[in-house]
């Protein structure tokens, strides 16, 4: 069972199962300083209108509110919880966006996360951005998925946004920091079949504390399918062991059934893509990279997501 303390700015998790994590730095809102001075990710032009086909219930909807939305609340798993919604601008009813849910660091928000990441200035017109806020400023790592909290979030906030906005529903996507992505990771192995791909940040997991979890091999056997991943660790981060988003990595890889021993270099370096994949799978390992977003990160994470059609 892994057990998690949370402070303001620092999170502590430890698990037989589980690696360490702790939440970033408190100069964490704003501070991605670059960890390298590779440049950006290669552009994917996602501005296309997408079918109507994987349009949600909200597409048939007029008039619903655009831009940046906070102090949002919503019931789930009979709590009051908060979050922050940015809906592009131009949001009419009749493009299906993308859906991406941004999850904090421990002792942070949603309201943090969103200027940490910086997503409005990169593609802010092409996708629903979803800030959820942890109760108590963290995530539920741990309890089952039937009884877990956050999970529950998750569903009542994708059910939501894609009944009241016009949501293309075969791309959810989730990312988030150090908590935020291992819970990332979490949701990508019980929340397979909702979303296309996730992206964690300098963080561990996927992992399950029950009986039969794992095959003899000792992979975790995710119930649902596995969604593609692009996983970003800075390997001088001493908050969470660059181990740690290895197995991550290596997960997935298997989960995905890559079969290429070797993966090749892609954009933006140094980052390197899996081969023979039944969905993407890609590792970013900063060499100069500490327990922060990567300045290269978050236009990486977008360009991957706006990738898969």
């Amino acid at each position: 069972m892994l057990v998690a303390v949370i402070a303001v700015g620092a999170i502590a998790c430890s698990s037989s199962a589980a690696p360490t994590a702790t939440a970033a730095p408190a100069s964490e809102p704003g501070d991605d300083a670059p960890t390298t001075s590779d440049g950006g990710a290669t552009s994917v032009d996602a501005s296309a209108p997408k079918p109507r086909a994987n349009g949600s219930a909200g597409c048939a909807k007029s008039g619903a509110a655009a831009g940046l939305q906070t102090g949002l609340s919503i019931t789930a798993g009979n709590r009051a919880r908060t979050y922050e919604l940015a809906v592009p601008p131009a949001h009419d009813g009749t493009r299906a966006y993308p859906l991406v849910f941004v999850f904090h660091s421990g002792g942070r928000d949603g309201a943090s996360v969103r200027d940490y990441f910086g997503f409005s200035g990169i593609a802010e017109a092409e996708a629903i951005f979803v800030y959820p806020d942890g109760l108590n400023k963290e995530w539920d790592l741990d309890s089952p998925t039937d009884t877990n909290k956050d999970v529950a979030l998750f569903d009542a906030l994708r059910a939501h946004v894609a009944a009241e906005y016009c949501v293309d529903e075969a791309r959810v996507f989730a990312t988030g920091s150090s908590m935020g992505g291992y819970l990332a990771n979490q949701l990508g192995c019980r929340r397979g079949d909702a979303l296309r791909a996730i992206a964690p940040h300098s963080a561990g997991g996927p992992w399950e504390n029950g009986p039969n979890a794992y095959d003899d091999q000792g992979n975790l056997k995710c119930a649902q399918r596995p969604p593609a991943a692009m996983v970003f660790h800075g390997l001088k981060d001493t908050n969470v062991d660059p181990k740690d988003g290895q197995a991550s990595v290596d997960h997935w890889a298997w989960a995905n059934g890559c079969t290429a021993a070797q993966p090749t270099p892609t954009s933006p370096s140094p980052c390197v893509a899996y081969q023979g994949c039944k969905r993407p799978v890609v590792s970013c390992r900063i060499p100069d990279g500490t327990h922060r977003i990567w300045n290269a990160g978050p236009k990486a994470t977008w360009d991957f997501f706006a990738s898969l059609q």
